[in-house]
């Protein structure tokens, strides 16, 4: 799958993502999480939502491509889910 990524944020705890697609996504702003330090993946949430919300300008920077999948509780599933 290919990806359009918006924009990166990141602060000590974590850097992630943001991407254009129009795949389902739970999460208010979809991204990928890049890396975390101390923390669950689960704060990029947090991370986006502080800086990502406030941002104007929202074009793609770039693209990347790779193997879609998900944490989904207990493992990672490299099959799109089931609506």
């Amino acid at each position: 799958v290919s990806l359009h990524v918006l924009g990166v944020v990141q602060d000590g705890k974590a850097i992630a993502v943001a991407v254009e697609t129009d795949l389902p996504c739970s999460n208010s702003t979809p991204h990928i999480t890049v890396a975390t330090c101390g923390v669950s993946p689960r704060y990029s949430n947090e991370l986006l939502n502080g800086f990502w919300n406030s941002w104007d300008a929202k074009s793609p920077v770039f693209s990347v491509t790779g193997r879609l999948g998900y944490f989904n509780g207990k493992e990672a599933v490299f099959e799109k889910p089931q609506l």
